[in-house]
């Protein structure tokens, strides 16, 4: 039996305060927290009481679903609108690039030099940034990207710089290169053709 001086002896713990938002742990970690103040078989007078834990366990699990983390809400590409604007920003100055280095070329040799450049500007990184912009002027999230004519535009553009990277003359002419970039700028709007950006 505990005597009366025990108890009086025995501080309380501080009640439970949970952080401020800004301060917000992770959903996960709040509810690891919140486990490890449930009591265990042996119940000392030391331990909170089941009342306080239930409380302190509501609590937590109340304000982590009120103000969840950044890293949950991190978006991705079936985000819609915001995400696909972002992406708009993001590859249009690498197409820039792209376009006016390819506008400057002037002959089938220089082309092939610019086909096997992947920096900012060259046949490798504009042809994954042509894409992946075209790919952003959708309406639907159900539209498979080789249906959307942006996409439909730039692989006729791909297929033009593809044919003459690897065979030269016989598989097309840098004019024919440019009508279909000129096609595709004027999808993406990048400007109003070649001569607007």
């Amino acid at each position: 039996m505990v005597s009366g001086k025990s108890l009086a002896a025995t501080p309380n713990p501080p009640p439970f305060r949970p952080p401020p938002p800004s301060t917000m742990y992770s959903p996960i970690l709040l509810l690891l927290f919140s486990l490890s103040l449930i009591p265990t078989a042996s119940y000392t007078p030391q331990s909170p009481s089941p009342r306080r834990t239930f409380l302190a366990t509501a609590t937590l699990t109340t304000t982590s679903l009120l103000y969840p983390t950044t890293s949950l809400a991190s978006g991705g590409a079936t985000a819609g609108g915001a995400y696909l604007l972002s992406a708009k920003q993001r590859y249009n100055e690498r197409c820039i690039s792209g376009v006016k280095e390819y506008a400057k070329l002037s002959s089938i040799d220089e082309l092939k030099v610019w086909y096997k450049l992947d920096d900012v500007g060259g046949w490798g990184n504009f042809k994954a940034s042509g894409y992946l912009l075209s790919n952003a002027f959708r309406r639907s999230s159900s539209t498979p990207p080789e249906k959307l004519p942006a996409v439909k535009k730039w692989r006729v553009f791909e297929g033009a710089v593809e044919g003459m990277g690897k065979k030269g003359k016989k598989g097309g002419t840098l004019e024919e290169g440019l009508a279909a970039l000129d096609e595709w700028i004027r999808e993406v709007e990048l400007g109003d053709g070649i001569k607007g950006i």
